[in-house]
């Protein structure tokens, strides 16, 4: 099943799209990349590593609320589509994800992505 054909979806957060620059200067130039039929760019980091986006369905509202600063070493974007805090995290190799890496947010919220990291236990 893909997107296009499932209208249940409200969003998706997408890691390692191997855009690395911006040429138009556009903030959402990243996202604009991945064209996937019914969605909208809601957000992207631009990546010295491979870059991340989050897209929306086109029929609802959504608000790209924060994301770090163009240093940090793990990428995130906290994108709020229709009442639901999406945070979308991509943790380039072999960076540690340390306590301070990514944000707590306000409950309810759900962080999807490529976190990198193993379980040793």
């Amino acid at each position: 099943m893909s997107l296009k054909q499932d209208q249940r979806y409200r969003a998706a957060s997408l890691q390692e799209q191997g855009i690395r620059h911006r040429p138009s200067g556009d903030p959402l130039h990243n996202c604009k990349q991945v064209v996937i039929t019914n969605f909208s760019p809601a957000g992207s980091v631009l990546s010295r590593n491979h870059g991340l986006a989050t897209i929306a369905h086109e029929r609802l509202e959504w608000t790209l609320v924060d994301q770090p600063a163009e240093q940090s070493e793990t990428e995130w974007l906290f994108v709020e589509v229709a009442g639901y805090k999406i945070i979308n995290v991509y943790k380039p190799l072999p960076s540690r994800l340390t306590p301070t890496a990514i944000p707590t947010f306000q409950h309810p919220s759900l962080y999807s992505g490529d976190f990198n990291c193993q379980h040793v236990n």
